[in-house]
């Protein structure tokens, strides 16, 4: 039986990009460092996916700088102690919410619980991902 509260989308469903999910988890600095970085769709000779632009702080946010043309989506981690969604609050840079609107992507959270994103003007995280499926 599928857990209704869980809604997959094309991203994570792609194996190939889960393994890359997985690399960029595995670059953030611990304990409270975050990795960060662009989707990008490559549709030649076939659709794949790639991660662009990685980059990782100690801190617990990664600064991308400006939104990439070429971006479908933005990616970045969640360490243990942070909330594993997006952060939906406030209107700084810094959140979540304000990035996907800002930018016109969805912003995808990858934490050791699940994977989460949050849509464009959206300020209601999806659960897309529960960690034992991808972690």
């Amino acid at each position: 039986m599928t857990d209704p509260s869980i809604q997959p989308d094309e991203l994570v469903t792609n194996s190939d990009l889960l393994k890359q999910f997985l690399e960029l988890w595995k670059m953030a600095p611990s304990p409270k460092g975050e990795a960060a970085a662009w989707i990008v769709r490559i549709t030649v000779p076939e659709l794949t996916y790639k991660l662009i632009n990685r980059k990782t702080n100690a801190d617990s946010h990664v600064n991308l700088g400006n939104c990439h043309p070429s971006a479908i989506a933005q990616v970045h981690t969640h360490y243990h102690g942070l909330d594993p969604k997006p952060s939906t609050w406030g209107d700084q840079d810094k959140h979540d919410w304000y990035t996907a609107t800002r930018c016109k992507v969805p912003v995808y959270v990858l934490s050791s619980f699940a994977i989460w994103k949050v849509l464009p003007g959206g300020k209601t995280p999806t659960l897309i991902k529960v960690a034992n499926k991808w972690f």
